[in-house]
């Protein structure tokens, strides 16, 4: 059974219902994972890219990371840029889309907001722009 007074810790005893545009704390890295032995507890702010139909029946999620915000992620224009408050973020930071990845319901942690339909379309774009499609 998972403590669920401390939040960091995964609930892998229940499903994780994620949907398209949640921004969740996520254990990006660990013990399993040999590439990333200098920071085996990696938890990060990200946000479920895949359609709710695909959540609904998938494995895993993919997911974007959300990352702190620097002049050269600003620029990029696969990036989006989430103020304050925006899907719950507490710094402005960026939707970092080309480094999306796979992630399993186990390694989610909790939620911590949602983005708006704005910023979600706005996301979509990105998305568009980031896999060049019409």
């Amino acid at each position: 059974m998972t403590s669920l007074s401390d939040p960091l810790t995964p609930l892998v005893d229940r499903p994780v219902n994620a949907r398209q545009g949640e921004v969740w704390l996520a254990q990006l890295a660990g013990k399993n994972n040999p590439r990333d032995r200098a920071n085996p507890h990696h938890v990060r702010p990200i946000v479920v890219v895949t359609t709710d139909l695909y959540n609904e029946f998938g494995r895993a999620f993919l997911v974007a990371p959300v990352l702190s915000c620097t002049p050269m992620r600003e620029r990029l224009p696969t990036n989006l840029i989430l103020e304050v408050g925006d899907g719950g973020v507490t710094q402005r930071s960026v939707i970092f889309n080309t480094q999306m990845r796979a992630v399993a319901p186990w390694r989610m942690l909790r939620k911590t907001g949602m983005l708006s339909p704005a910023i979600l379309h706005a996301l979509k774009e990105t998305l568009r722009i980031t896999f060049d499609l019409d």
